[in-house]
């Protein structure tokens, strides 16, 4: 004989069900999703009339029924697998299905399923059934039209970058053709000689440049970078950097200040790929500082010893918070552009470089604070500082 508590009403099973009904109906009766409410052994206790539409139920018909009766073979494994996880886990568990239902064609759905939870006990499952096959569409659509707007920026960045210095050349042939047209040639003087010969420098530099430009959207791409080594000791790539860089850093006025690690194992990334990095965040940080100020070059250990960390820091004039997202793109700047300037694929081939390492780069930046790049590395595996190959001494 079943004791119940004092005071504690009994109710007949039929009312039980009858006030469930109702109250599910109050929820979910006017949402546009599916909504099913089953039982533990995934029998149908209540389908609101999004649900009762989209598989064509009656209520006196499929109360009791089990869900695989609506389900196709494949879409109920999904479902089983999810009510054993939200069952195990006690919380939601979110899947995206091709449904198919009846006579519809496939859709796109996101089909949700939750614990039902009376007291500590999983009792059963509510099947939020959600149609986004719209959104997805949408979703696509904007994700085409960033990348047109990509491209369109990408070659519109590179058709100025490429004109300029063919414009120029342009201009100058010309102006050369109009002042020697007709002349002879006989003799040239010596000024004449010397201005025949600046014009060709200058032809070779802007030629020169126009390749540089082409070469560089070249190694934007990963697939062409072909790294001359696999591994280097980031603590040597940086010493010998800043002894090259030692005459720039005095002119600018800039202070460096290193706080490297001497027992950094190696990266796995080759020595000319890392000094052009570093080089390329280096002069970015140059330009920042044309008052002067301090760089600093800090690198650790880091990732319980899997990564190498470099930080490069400068108290420059900092980077706009919406210029911040856009820094990696091919031909951003706001810098002066020009053969001397920026053209501004320096960091968009940093990321290039350090993404085909399988590294990690950060830039944080406050306007008139500075701005600081994280680099992180990863280790050359099963290598020592004894493996490292060392640079021949000088006779």
């Amino acid at each position: 004989m079943v004791k119940h508590k004092k005071n504690q009403a009994v109710l007949p099973a039929e009312l039980t069900s009858a006030t469930n009904h109702s109250i599910y109906s109050q929820l979910f009766s006017k949402l546009n999703d599916l909504v099913l409410v089953l039982s533990l052994d995934s029998h149908i206790e209540y389908a609101n009339p999004a649900a009762e539409s989209f598989f064509k139920l009656k209520r006196q018909n499929y109360t009791g029924h089990s869900i695989d009766r609506y389900l196709t073979y494949d879409l109920l494994l999904k479902f089983l697998d999810a009510a054993k996880r939200v069952r195990h886990y006690v919380s939601p568990f979110r899947i995206e299905i091709d449904l198919h239902a009846l006579d519809r064609n496939t859709t796109m759905m996101e089909l949700t399923v939750s614990p039902r939870i009376e007291g500590k006990t999983v009792t059963g499952f509510y099947l939020n059934i959600r149609d986004f096959s719209h959104e997805r569409q949408v979703q696509e659509l904007v994700r085409e039209s960033q990348k047109m707007e990509a491209l369109q920026y990408f070659v519109s960045g590179t058709t100025k970058e490429i004109q300029h210095p063919l414009l120029a050349i342009l201009k100058k042939i010309e102006g050369f053709e109009k002042k020697y047209v007709g002349r002879s040639f006989e003799y040239v003087s010596f000024k004449e000689f010397t201005q025949i010969m600046d014009f060709l420098k200058g032809i070779h530099g802007q030629i020169e440049n126009c390749y540089k430009t082409t070469a560089k959207l070249t190694n934007l791409n990963k697939k062409h970078l072909k790294f001359e080594s696999q591994y280097c000791s980031a603590t040597d790539v940086i010493r010998e950097i800043v002894k090259l860089k030692d005459a720039n850093l005095q002119s600018e006025r800039v202070k460096f200040r290193l706080r490297l690690s001497d027992k950094l194992p190696l990266i796995s990334l080759g020595e000319i790929e890392l000094t052009e990095i570093m080089n390329h965040i280096i002069d970015n940080a140059l330009q920042a500082m044309p008052a002067g100020g301090q760089l600093t070059v800090a690198s650790a250990l880091t990732n319980g010893g899997h990564e190498v960390r470099i930080d490069i820091s400068d108290d420059g004039v900092g980077i706009a918070p919406e210029d911040l997202a856009h820094i990696f793109e091919p031909f951003f700047t706001t810098k002066q552009r020009g053969a001397q300037h920026s053209t501004g694929l320096g960091l968009a081939i940093v990321y290039s470089l350090v993404k085909a390492a399988h590294g990690q780069i950060k830039v944080e930046s406050s306007l008139r604070k500075g701005t600081t790049v994280h680099l992180t590395f990863p280790v050359a595996e099963q290598l020592s500082r004894h493996d490292y190959p060392q640079k021949p001494k000088r006779k």
